[in-house]
């Protein structure tokens, strides 16, 4: 995969930034080449019982790289290319994305 542009550095910290802004993160799992982006159903909510989730998997032939990852998982989440999923509180986004991460990987 090509090196990324400065459009897509730009668009990739505008988009971590989105994310952040409404209490979600980023997770990358280099070894099973899968990052996840999450936000809160209701951004910056207190109680956080909902979540909506995107995936960027690298394939196996290609290098896998962080950073272009998180420009593709975090696009999917916020052009609405997610899924819903009920979570226990805002703690466990980790373990969301690390479970995540292990079921698409298999």
């Amino acid at each position: 995969m090509a090196k990324m542009t400065k459009i897509e550095k730009g668009e990739r910290k505008e988009f971590l930034a989105e994310i952040r802004a409404a209490g979600g993160d980023v997770f990358t799992f280099g070894d099973s080449r899968v990052t996840v982006a999450i936000v809160p159903g209701i951004p910056n909510s207190e109680r956080v019982r909902t979540v909506q989730a995107a995936v960027a998997i690298c394939s196996e032939g290609d290098k896998f790289k962080r950073k272009r990852g998180e420009l593709i998982a975090a696009d999917r989440l916020l052009m609405g290319q997610s899924v819903p999923m009920q979570v226990g509180d805002a703690d466990s986004f980790y373990d969301l994305a690390q479970e995540m991460a292990f079921t698409v990987s298999r």
